[in-house]
């Protein structure tokens, strides 16, 4: 059961990576252009997800992880351009390293266990957004750096603290 509840969360936050590491370059990209375009579309947490080429928003039936990139034939529903296959990999991948975190997790999954393996997953989520936005434009955002340090600054001080 747990490991079913993974690959469901793995493949969604897989699909949240997607979004962060797009928006992230748009960001960047209007801000460099001096913030000709609008950017409240492009909220990390708040805005709609989006064809990246015609930018029609997406209904809930597109947004289904690897299944709707399958059911479209890789293709935008509205504008029928190609969508990269970055996206379903991204997603299934993120979905294995989860599975497979659970798999070799070496402390009990007692509370301060369960509590470790949380700030884990965010801290893989982070990993993968970097690798992503790495792969594509050479270059790590200081937006995922920074709170990834101190995330994990946080998680080993916790841990000296425990042990």
């Amino acid at each position: 059961m747990a490991i079913a509840i993974l690959v469901i969360f793995g493949l969604a936050l897989g699909s949240f990576v997607n979004a962060l590491v797009w928006r992230l370059r748009e960001q960047e990209k209007s801000t460099k252009s001096k913030g000709h375009s609008k950017t409240g579309d492009l909220s990390i947490l708040g805005g709609r997800s989006m064809c990246p080429e015609c930018r029609h928003g997406l209904s809930v039936k597109d947004l289904i992880p690897v299944l709707s990139w399958l059911s479209l034939r890789g293709k935008c529903r509205y504008c029928s351009k190609p969508i990269s296959w970055q996206y379903p990999v991204v997603e299934l991948t993120t979905s294995a390293l989860f599975v497979a975190s659970y798999i070799w997790w070496p402390i009990e999954f007692n509370n301060f266990g369960l509590t470790n393996f949380a700030v884990w997953l965010v801290c893989l989520v982070c990993f993968v957004a970097l690798t992503v936005y790495d792969f594509r434009w050479l270059t790590l955002p200081n937006r995922i750096v920074y709170p990834l340090i101190v995330l994990a600054a946080a998680m080993v001080v916790a841990n000296v603290a425990v042990f």
